[in-house]
């Protein structure tokens, strides 16, 4: 059950790291476009940088899911 409630705080913790990423971006886009042009050309970055951020955040997930389920629950111990 401990294990469970571990996954179940990874996913909450990455669901939020994802929408303050998405919102930060979001700002940023807003703030910079000054023309149209410019609004799309930063656009167009921004969405990659957030496709990247957000991969980069799910793949964490996923990998600290597989060292809970592998029982390395308190990985810094080994440091």
């Amino acid at each position: 059950m401990r294990k469970l409630g571990k996954i179940i705080l990874t996913i909450v913790i990455t669901g939020l790291l994802l929408i303050v990423a998405v919102a930060y971006f979001l700002t940023a886009m807003i703030l910079a476009a000054e023309s149209v042009m410019t609004a799309k050309i930063i656009g167009i970055i921004l969405m990659g940088v957030v496709i990247f951020v957000g991969g980069a955040i799910i793949y964490n997930m996923i990998e600290r899911i597989k060292e809970i389920k592998g029982g390395e629950e308190d990985d810094i111990s080994k440091y």
